[in-house]
């Protein structure tokens, strides 16, 4: 190995274009990697790779072979996600807008996804004090199942960008209700 980075190096030197260059690196490099690895392993794989599944079906973690591993529906669970952007549910506006991106739950699920994370802004789920609709939170939810997917929910409160005030941008779009000040 030691004489195969030497070879890069003398061949960098000599002109080899950066990005051939840098294709060969990375196979020497992978090869490093794979030279590094023991050729029998001083304990048996099968037990740490394999992860029992759990009685319990309420999203949970465990811990497994000295490690926490989620499960969800009893299963232990990798979350491969992508967020939602929030600038299109506007304020005032919800029930025209809340479908906004529902070509992306479909999308995800073509492209191999398990997980969404969307956004929920607490003006959607309570727009006047005291009064709640819920209809956003369960049309997702709907749209999640639809496409086999998991969600997690990004719930904005009262500053959810950070800016000091209630609104999301200088339009005045709210994330919080009204009736906050």
């Amino acid at each position: 190995m030691t004489i195969l980075l030497m070879w890069i190096v003398s061949t960098r030197r000599a002109g080899l274009r950066k990005s051939n260059w840098w294709i060969l690196s990375f196979l020497v490099f992978s090869a490093l990697g794979l030279e590094a690895q023991p050729s029998s392993p001083a304990i048996s794989t099968a037990d740490v790779w394999q992860v029992p599944v759990s009685q319990n079906l309420m999203p949970h973690f465990e811990a497994v072979n000295g490690r926490k591993v989620l499960y969800v529906d009893g299963r232990p669970f990798t979350a491969l996600a992508v967020e939602i952007p929030w600038w299109n549910l506007i304020y005032g506006r919800y029930k025209e807008t809340e479908n906004a991106y529902d070509n992306l739950y479909p999308a995800a699920d073509k492209i191999g996804l398990n997980t969404l994370k969307v956004p929920i802004k607490w003006s959607v789920v309570e727009p006047e004090k005291g009064v709640y609709d819920f209809s956003y939170v369960d049309h997702i939810k709907s749209m999640a199942e639809k496409h086999h997917l998991k969600l997690v929910l990004n719930w904005f409160g009262h500053y959810a960008s950070g800016d000091g005030t209630i609104y999301g941008n200088l339009t005045g779009e709210l994330y919080a209700p009204m009736y906050i000040s």
